[in-house]
C-alpha cells in the first residue's frame, strides 16, 4: 500500500504519452533520431568526442526498437520520474500534500511548454533533480 504513488504516477504518465498519435511525437527540438547513428562511430566517420554518450546509447537501442517507441519511453520516464522525485522530496508525513506536489510538478505550464518545444534534455534534468 505504500507504493501506490508509483502506480498513480505511472498511470498518469502512460495516459499523457499514449494520448498522442502513433509514431513520432513531432516536437521542435527532439530530433535525435537522425543524429544517432552508431555505425558512423564504428566505422570511424565521427569520433566519440563529437557525439554525446546518450545519442550513442539511443542509436544502439534503435537496433532493437524503433525510434518512435524509444521516444515515447523517454518521455514516459520524464513524466514518471518528475512525479516520483517531487513526491519523495516533500518532507511531510501526510500523503495528500505529497501527491499534490508530485502531480503539480509533473503537469504544469513550464513542463508543457518545454514538452512541446522538445527540450527533453532539460526536462530529464528537471525530472531527476527537482
Amino acid at each position: 500500500m505504500k507504493k501506490v504513488y508509483l502506480l498513480l504516477y505511472g498511470i498518469l504518465s502512460i495516459i499523457i504519452i499514449f494520448s498522442f498519435y502513433k509514431g513520432y511525437l513531432l516536437t521542435l527540438d527532439m530530433v535525435f533520431a537522425d543524429n544517432s547513428n552508431p555505425e558512423d562511430l564504428i566505422y570511424g566517420i565521427v569520433t566519440p568526442t563529437n557525439i554525446p554518450l546518450l545519442h550513442i546509447i539511443l542509436g544502439t537501442l534503435n537496433f532493437i526498437l524503433p525510434f518512435s517507441i524509444i521516444q515515447k519511453i523517454l518521455l514516459f520516464l520524464i513524466f514518471f520520474l518528475s512525479g516520483i522525485s517531487m513526491y519523495k522530496l516533500v518532507n511531510t508525513k501526510k500523503r495528500l500534500p505529497k501527491y499534490f506536489a508530485g502531480l503539480f510538478y509533473m503537469i504544469n505550464p513550464f513542463v508543457y511548454v518545454r514538452f512541446m518545444a522538445g527540450h527533453w534534455n532539460l526536462l530529464l534534468g528537471y525530472a531527476i533533480l527537482p
